[in-house]
């Protein structure tokens, strides 16, 4: 999955979220007025990308959320006051060719569209994080279960405050897929690293897909962390969206015992929104087995003036493990 495709998926289940979590609420507003979502992720190098949709109103059998095919959106370099229109190129979704991002300078988003109020946004890109000495070693665990552990470590920026973000990216190839296409999943991490945000419901403690960290502790120094991947290859399927029972692309089950594994530790530095805003979405995940429907429903994180979403800056650094 690209970079692009991949940010754009975390935006749709934004909007996906933002409506199921009007359902929880019971307090509805009658007059409901529709604000635009903007969801929008850029990183050093790549084109602008900026998703333009629609909430909706659940008491209107009608009514429903939809992409915003008219907008004006429009890009502003702060620095020089530089400002360059995006394109619509359907789906929702608006792109510029005339300029790609830029490490630290700050961007300002602004969309407008007929019987909507303006929004906007401002952020910029953090440096690119900066690993050091990746270490992992092959573990079994005290229940038997075989496990792989990464430590490494960040050379922290003292010039502002950065936040960090890692996963741990898995890529199958199955030489017995007829596809011969590989896949790519996302693993369980488990850490005991005090300093991560814990976003997991406390009740159910079988990893994080992300893990989330601050300089708070440590700004301007070198900081070691750590964490383990559960490995369980038997739980792999072939189609890359399920774990533990999908069904392959091989008349469904199990990848072959030729398949192939590739771990890729990829981090990310991202700005305090973009922290922020992806916390909500893993933390939504997390509570939304367990919330009913007379709960308090998680509050998704925007930095949307005047409407809702996510604009927001990363680097990355992807290492091959």
């Amino acid at each position: 999955m690209s970079n692009s495709n991949f940010h754009i998926g975390i935006g749709l289940l934004f909007i996906a979220i933002l409506f199921t979590s009007c359902e929880r609420d019971l307090n509805l507003d009658i007059d409901f007025e529709s604000k635009l979502v903007i969801n929008s992720t850029f990183s050093p190098g790549e084109q602008w990308l900026v998703h333009v949709s629609k909430t909706g109103n659940i008491l209107d059998d009608e009514e429903r959320i939809e992409n915003i095919p008219n907008a004006d959106v429009f890009i502003r370099n702060k620095e020089t006051n530089q400002e360059f229109d995006l394109n619509y190129v359907g789906n929702g979704n608006y792109m510029s060719l005339e300029d790609v991002p830029s490490e630290g300078i700050d961007y300002e988003l602004v969309v407008s569209a007929e019987g909507f109020d303006e929004v906007c946004s401002s952020n910029k890109i953090s440096p690119n994080p900066i690993i050091a000495d990746l270490d992992t070693t092959e573990l079994f665990l005290p229940d038997g279960q075989k496990a792989l552990k990464i430590v490494f470590d960040i050379l922290d920026e003292s010039s502002e405050e950065n936040y960090y973000i890692w996963d741990l990216v898995i890529e199958i190839s199955d030489p017995s897929d007829i596809s011969g296409e590989s896949v790519s999943i996302q693993g369980i991490l488990e850490t005991e690293d005090s300093n991560v945000d814990d976003v997991s419901n406390p009740d159910d403690r079988t990893g994080h897909g992300r893990i989330f960290l601050s300089d708070d502790a440590f700004n301007g120094t070198r900081y070691n962390t750590s964490f383990i991947n559960i490995v369980d290859e038997t739980n792999y399927v072939k189609d890359g969206n399920e774990q533990n029972g999908g069904s392959g692309s091989n008349g469904g089950g199990q990848l072959s015992d030729d398949a192939e594994y590739t771990y890729k530790l990829r981090v990310l530095s991202v700005s305090k929104d973009l922290y922020e805003y992806y916390k909500s979405i893993d933390i939504y995940k997390w509570n939304s087995d367990v919330n009913s429907n007379l709960s308090q429903p998680t509050q998704i994180y925007s930095n949307i003036k005047n409407g809702y979403g996510i604009f927001g800056a990363y680097n990355q650094q992807i290492i091959e493990i």
